[in-house]
């Protein structure tokens, strides 16, 4: 099932399901065909809120489907998303993800690939629980969806500690997307130098991920905690190592997560 609106306008039904109480989570009910959402607190429908939302809403598929989700976390993760921007907001398996589909950041993850710009970029996993994964940067602040065999990275996050602030980045090779773990030691970033021949004389290498100011944030009582990083800078390579350019980046993972 997918519905389509303005990010402006989802903005603005967030706002009005969360600001009572921030942290509770809440059902959402899509209904097929109409150009409402029905934003209740439990599944059986009491005390139910039916938003009518804006005449260019639309919803496709064939039978209604209810998401959980903290709408609070969810408002503040798409503030990076331009208010007027469209976007197709996807449902499946009860998850949901927000994906805006844009050439120029596709371009290096599809299996034609084609560039001399060979970079690190990071990709949301879609949790088996239902939570909205974002990933973006200065230039282009859109979420991005990636096929990825995931029973290694699968592997690598169950091991992680739920309270220590890890995070995770992509590198590309050919058609593949590798997957290095990283942890956060510091609260503040530090970051790579080059001399004027493009060595690095200061700060961490390659192979490993730039440290930014870590956030952990409990969502859903537990079901699905997330972790991120918040306006951080995200460190982008070359293929031979020799160029970098910080990002701010907003990206997050979910401990024993799936990749769509």
């Amino acid at each position: 099932m997918k519905i389509k609106t303005k990010i402006g306008k989802l903005k603005h039904l967030l706002e009005k399901t969360s600001c009572n109480k921030l942290f509770e989570p809440v059902a959402m009910k899509l209904l097929p065909g109409d150009n409402k959402i029905v934003v209740q607190k439990d599944y059986e429908g009491e005390h139910a809120i039916e938003l009518v939302i804006f005449n260019d809403f639309e919803i496709e598929g064939d039978k209604e489907m209810i998401i959980t989700l903290d709408a609070s976390d969810l408002l503040k993760q798409i503030k990076v998303i331009p208010d007027s921007h469209d976007s197709d907001i996807e449902i499946k398996d009860g998850s949901m993800i927000i994906n805006t589909p844009r050439e120029d950041v596709y371009y290096h993850l599809n299996e034609n690939w084609d560039s001399d710009e060979d970079y690190y970029h990071n990709i949301p996993i879609l949790a088996k629980k239902g939570t909205v994964f974002l990933v973006g940067n200065e230039e282009t602040p859109f979420p991005i969806k990636a096929k990825v065999d995931s029973s290694e990275l699968n592997e690598m996050i169950k091991r992680m500690k739920i309270n220590d602030a890890n995070f995770i980045t992509f590198k590309g090779e050919d058609s593949k997307l590798k997957a290095e773990i990283g942890k956060l030691t510091s609260q503040k970033y530090h970051p790579r130098k080059y001399d004027p021949e493009g060595e690095m004389i200061e700060g961490e290498g390659a192979t490993s991920v730039a440290v930014g100011i870590a956030e952990i944030a409990p969502i859903l009582e537990g079901k699905v905690e997330l972790h991120y990083i918040k306006n951080g800078p995200l460190a982008i390579y070359d293929e031979d190592e020799s160029d970098a350019e910080d990002y701010s980046a907003l990206y997050m993972i979910a401990p024993a997560g799936e990749m769509d």
